[in-house]
């Protein structure tokens, strides 16, 4: 009969990767603003925050866990709110690393009504190399803008930080955009 053990070299976080990328979440499964969590492609990290919350509040933890090496699932449950009945909405949370990630967020609703909500998705870069996140310690800073289009459903960074990311040599190879033809780094969606 054989055992599986779980050997987990760093107890504070969960790993999911693929290729190049790999995703560092704390125990919740969540990336909060803290080293050296993040999405990262090419030891370059792209995602340094990824939390969702709920009317202004973070989801309770209930469970998260890594489904094989580039797959993760964490269920959540939203705060009591108006129009939000105490532990009856549930918030599922899958992550899917390969070249990028995907993230599919479900809200589920256990209660006998309908439940309301806002949920929003705060999102943050910092470009970071995986040594200087690990030892929490920048040696290069630089302000990052974004530039949301809603009818794309599309996160994109200045051309400028495009073109710094294509030329250095810690950074991941461009892979053409399908609506443009043009050259871009990996992302997500």
């Amino acid at each position: 009969m054989a055992h599986r053990v779980n050997l987990r070299a760093r107890g504070a976080y969960h790993f999911t990767y693929s290729g190049r990328c790999v995703l560092i979440t704390d125990l919740a499964g969540r990336v909060g603003e803290q080293d050296p969590l993040g999405l990262y492609v090419d030891n370059v990290r792209l995602l340094s925050r990824l939390e969702v919350s709920v009317n202004g509040k973070s989801p309770r933890p209930m469970s998260a866990s890594p489904v094989g090496g580039d797959a993760f699932l964490a269920y959540e449950e939203l705060p009591q709110a108006d129009g939000l009945p105490r532990e009856s909405v549930y918030l599922e949370t899958a992550r899917f690393v390969g070249e990028g990630m995907r993230t599919v967020l479900r809200l589920l609703n256990y209660g006998p009504e309908e439940a309301r909500c806002e949920l929003a998705i705060h999102l943050a870069a910092d470009f970071a190399d995986s040594q200087e996140a690990e030892q929490q310690q920048r040696q290069q800073n630089a302000e990052v803008e974004t530039t949301w289009d809603h009818a794309a459903a599309e996160l994109t960074f200045p051309t400028a930080i495009r073109s710094w990311i294509a030329a250095s040599p810690s950074a991941w190879s461009a892979r053409p955009n399908r609506r443009t033809g043009e050259r871009e780094p990996c992302g997500f969606s």
